[in-house]
This record gives C-alpha cells, structure tokens and sequence, in this order.
C-alpha cells in the first residue's frame, strides 16, 4: 500500500503555487558635510536601507526526488539547489558611515572612510519538512529553503582612497593618473544551525586600481578589481577571489573624430552568481565616434 501511494504521489504532475508576500519600509537618511578646512572635508551619515533577494530565490519551485538514508527509502526530498521561497522578506539595515576627505590637488585626493551596519532578515539556509499533495497523496518532503533568519548580523570596516593625475611631471609623464582604493570589511551573521559566518556577497578584501594615460590627443585605461572570497547568499557555498580587469582607449584622428575601443573582462574570469558559475564572459568593441 505504501509503495502504491508512493507511486501515485510521484506522478510527474505539477501544480501551481500561488503566494503572496508585502512588506512596508520606511528608509529614512540623514548627511552632513562640513569642510574643515579649504582642503579638509569631513563627511558623516545615517540611514536605512534594504536588500530584496534574488528572483530566483523566490520562485515557489519544488524537484523532488526520493530521500535515501542509509540505503533505506524514508520519504521524499528536494533535489538539485533546493527550492525558493515566495514568503522572502529583504534584508533591512540600519546603518552609519563617515569620512575624512583631503583634496591636495585640483584632481588629487587622499580618503578615509569607516562604516557599521546593524542587518536583520539576513537570508540564511533553511531546513525542515513541507507537507506536499500530489494525485491524492500527501507526503512531508524534506526541503532545503532559504528563509529569513532571526539573529542579527553586522557588518563594519574602513575604506581607503587615492588618486591623482600626475600633470605635474614633465612632457609624456604628465599624462598618467592613478585611482586606487581598498576596503576591509569583518561581518558577522547566524545560521539556523547557529554558525556565525560572514554576511553573504561581503568580501573581507576588496580593492581597486585603476591607471589612465591621456594627453588630449590618445587615452588609455586599465582598471584591475580584486575581490576575496565571499558566501554565495542563502546557499552556503563559498566563492574563489574574484579578478576583474577592464581595458580602455581611444585615438583623435581629426578634429572631431576618434577612434575607441574597449575590452571588459580582459582575464576572462567567470562571474560568480547567487544561483551558481557563469560561463567566463569576455566583452569587446571597437568604434568610432
């Protein structure tokens, strides 16, 4: 009788879901700036904000197959990346930042920044039985779900910055510009299994260095972007460090012409995404304008 109920529950059949989900937010802002000094600015702000979850995590989509323990067939479960949930709330942050900016030059500049979120709702892994009706028959199917968790998390860190075009130096040197910066971030969210790790999507090490070479007549543009690795959301999978290199530059052939090119993605890394690897994606174009 049980393998016959079994068989009837796991027809092929789908059924359609239909759910429901609204929330309210009030996000208000605050931003002060105060210029210390002619080159000395100071900047501090408040605010709240959110983070709606990825699409495909809410889809109310279950592929079920047959739950095996120990060599021995106790129900029915999830498969592949687990299911969504249309019931997602978005993850709300209540969050402070300020900063230290001085401008020694017209394009030159040193920055330092420092920055506190307090999050809830944080998208976490969820585990438990669903009951599920199909064909007359109802079996709990043991489901892996994001959901909201319930702990509060927090993410804080500092940031630093430099550029400046070098127009100073003599003859082709005057043409180069450098624009870097780096940022740490320590964070921390709960689990339901009660783990403490780090928010998703937040590298511990990121930073950026850009160098541009432009003297009216050619420009250049390379702009390197590393990043550490991160959780990938409500998966729990982590991800490698992830390298960006971006290159860019154009030719004034007449007075009002120019030639351009552009090639993103130069190390053809893949992106990594909430829902799993894309294929590494190189881009390039060539015009004229």
């Amino acid at each position: 009788e049980e393998r016959q109920s079994a068989r009837a529950f796991a027809s092929g059949e789908s059924e359609e879901v239909v759910a429901n989900n609204t929330y309210d937010n009030w996000l208000p802002s605050f931003n002060l700036k105060v210029n210390l000094t002619p080159k000395l600015l100071m900047r501090f702000g408040a605010s709240k904000a959110l983070a709606r979850p990825d699409l495909g995590l809410t889809r109310a989509r279950f592929n079920m197959g047959p739950r095996v323990v120990n060599g021995e067939w106790i129900g029915f479960e999830v498969t592949g990346d687990g299911s969504g949930n249309p019931y997602l709330k978005p993850t709300r942050s209540t969050q402070f930042d300020g900063s230290l900016e001085y401008y020694f030059a017209d394009v030159g500049s040193l920055t330092f920044a420092m920055f506190y979120k307090s999050l809830t709702d944080v998208l976490t892994n969820g585990v438990g039985d669903v009951p599920v009706t199909n064909n007359g028959e109802t079996y709990d199917v043991h489901v892996v779900q994001p959901v909201n968790s319930k702990e509060k998390g927090t993410v804080q860190g500092f940031e630093v910055g430099y550029q400046q075009f070098y127009d100073m130096l003599p003859g082709f040197w005057s043409g180069f510009g450098v624009n870097a910066n780096y940022t740490y971030t320590q964070s921390e969210t709960q689990n339901l299994m009660g783990q403490w790790r780090p928010a998703p999507h937040i590298a511990e090490h990121k930073g950026n260095i850009g160098i541009t070479y432009d003297n009216g007549t050619l420009s250049l543009n390379a702009n390197l972007y590393v990043a550490g690795p991160r959780w990938r959301g409500a998966r729990d999978i982590k991800t490698d460090t992830y390298a960006r290199l971006d290159l860019s530059g154009g030719y004034v052939i007449f007075e009002r012409w120019a030639v351009f090119g552009r090639l993103e993605n130069a190390l053809g890394t893949a992106i990594v995404e909430e829902l799993g690897y894309k294929q590494p994606h190189m881009f390039g174009l060539v015009g004229l304008q």
